[in-house]
């Protein structure tokens, strides 16, 4: 249905007289089944939208497991990365210094 929707709507200019006939079927045949997708009654769309959703929840608690071991992995690399770049500008001021004052290492 969903398909034969789009190309109505966006390849009408291909002159597909038969997609008419298939979009008006299966809009037919989607009005049926569609609202029977996810269950027949109240209690067991109840059932399978809970399966859905808890696995849907587990999904999303992984990736921000995930997404927070990364975080904190990235946060030790530039820190450490800040440390090397400040002991290698203090390095480089001594040398600096040292070399102005006429004293070497």
């Amino acid at each position: 249905y969903d398909s034969a929707k789009y190309d109505a709507i966006h390849n009408s200019h291909l002159g597909l007289s038969p997609l008419k006939d298939l979009y008006g079927i299966s809009r037919q045949l989607a009005s049926v089944v569609v609202p029977h997708e996810y269950g027949l009654d109240g209690p067991g769309k109840l059932i399978i939208g809970s399966k859905i959703c808890a696995e849907l929840l587990g999904k999303l608690m992984c990736d921000l497991d995930s997404m927070k071991e990364e975080s904190i992995i990235t946060a030790a690399i530039e820190a450490e990365t800040a440390a090397a770049r400040a002991a290698a500008a203090g390095e480089r001021s001594m040398t600096s210094v040292n070399s102005k004052s006429g004293r070497h290492r």
